[in-house]
């Protein structure tokens, strides 16, 4: 990946991976994570770890099985 800020790391985190814009508040619990030190690596497997990032990836899995029953 090309050198990116945080901000721009977790703005495409978002984008890619939940098809979102980060909330402010949700923005400013990663910044704070980065500024104590969590690389890039920590938050990305907290982040695929989240309670919200399951429950994206539940809801494709279940579209695309639905779908498969029609």
């Amino acid at each position: 990946m090309r050198d990116i800020t945080d901000r721009e790391f977790l703005e495409y985190l978002y984008r890619t991976m939940l098809w979102r814009i980060v909330s402010r508040k949700e923005f400013n619990t990663w910044i704070s994570k980065t500024d104590d030190g969590f690389t890039w690596e920590r938050v990305l497997k907290d982040f695929t770890n989240s309670t919200m990032f399951h429950h994206r990836v539940g809801k494709i899995i279940n579209s695309v099985v639905a779908e498969s029953y029609r």
